[in-house]
């Protein structure tokens, strides 16, 4: 969702906005196909009740170990404006966390006799 612009101060502009990188996602994906991987193991082979106890451990599974990780993804996302960094998060209570930026230049510096590492210079 885009960061609302009645509340960013006077002459402030947006310069990017973005959520956490997709690889955040990977292990609770990956629990959400052994989830299921395990689900249908146990739709082939049990029976009865055991068969009932392996979905219920499927499912507690997805619900706690995925979906609680993928909401929390989804509904964080990080505002870089001009002036400051914004942290925004949460579902039900959102909470948004603001940094003023300081620096007013960064310039990496790499010459020739420096092949071997950077150095980078604050201005």
């Amino acid at each position: 969702m885009p960061y609302p612009k009645r509340l960013l101060s006077s002459g402030e502009h947006i310069e990017m906005q973005f959520r956490p990188h997709w690889r955040a996602v990977l292990g609770p994906i990956f629990l959400v196909l052994v989830a299921i991987a395990a689900a249908i193991l146990g739709f082939v082979f049990t029976e009865g009740m055991l068969r009932l106890v392996a979905y219920s451990v499927a499912g507690l599974v997805v619900l706690g170990g995925a979906t609680v990780p993928l909401t929390k993804w989804w509904f964080t996302s990080y505002v870089i404006t001009d002036e400051r960094l914004i942290t925004r998060s949460g579902v039900l209570h959102g909470e948004a966390r603001r940094s003023r930026l300081r620096l007013s230049m960064i310039f990496l510096s790499l010459s020739p006799s420096e092949s071997e590492s950077s150095a980078l210079v604050i201005w």
